[in-house]
């Protein structure tokens, strides 16, 4: 009873967690307007589909990652676990070709023509609406040197901000894929990231998100350096 206690309890705070990636969707629709029926596709398929993808992100078995591949700008952030050792490579990489074959089989062509769809794609994060994404016009600006110093600072000070750096140095990321972070990162990005959602309205555009994401890096350093240091001040025998 109570290790189901406990299941139940932590998908309820999973499911909270996810619940940040919300405000990103209406984010989205403000900033990157679609046509209507897109919008409909976009919020029945994509809203729905990000906690699957945090599931497979979130998983430990390297097969599973191999699901991200469908969504290649996810695939980028599972990099530093897949090349982690040599039995993640060859279970991801066959799993990888076990996703992938089938549907070469039945139609070869298809990396090419998705390369050249992206090239002509109205919604191209990278050439098209890089103000949409999170940090890409950070990235591509000469806010990219402080941007990169502060990650550097922050992996440094604590190795767990990895992660997130990584997030915040892919250019190619939309609000709501930050939404894989959840179970990972302190609770106060949910707050932080209605604040974020303001932001991005009065400037129409992604960076507050990153602003989020670097507030929020320095909450949980502040918080865990602080604890750390009254651990140690409790423990250490008196004069």
């Amino acid at each position: 009873t109570v290790s189901k206690f406990k299941t139940w309890k932590g998908t309820a705070i999973a499911t909270l967690r996810v619940a940040h990636a919300i405000p990103s969707r209406f984010y989205e629709e403000l900033v990157v307007p679609l046509p209507s029926k897109t919008v409909k596709f976009n919020w029945f398929h994509l809203g729905q589909l990000d906690p699957l993808f945090w599931l497979a992100y979130r998983s430990k078995r390297p097969a599973i990652w191999a699901l991200l591949s469908l969504k290649p700008q996810l695939l980028l952030l599972a990099i530093p676990k897949i090349f982690s050792n040599k039995r993640n490579i060859v279970e991801f990489s066959l799993a990888v070709l076990a996703l992938n074959i089938p549907f070469l089989l039945v139609r070869p062509m298809w990396p090419i023509e998705w390369l050249r769809f992206l090239s002509t794609y109205g919604q191209n994060r990278l050439t098209k609406v890089p103000a949409a994404t999170v940090s890409g016009e950070i990235l591509f600006s000469l806010w990219a040197l402080p941007l990169i110093a502060s990650l550097i600072l922050l992996v440094i000070i604590r190795r767990k901000n990895m992660e997130s750096a990584f997030f915040l140095a892919n250019p190619v990321l939309l609000p709501y894929d930050y939404s894989l972070l959840m179970g990972s990162t302190s609770k106060i990005i949910i707050p932080f990231s209605w604040l974020a959602l303001w932001g991005a309205w009065q400037v129409k555009a992604g960076w507050p998100y990153a602003l989020m994401l670097i507030a929020t890096l320095v909450f949980e350093t502040i918080r865990e350096k602080s604890a750390r240091s009254k651990s140690i001040q409790h423990t250490s025998p008196p004069d």
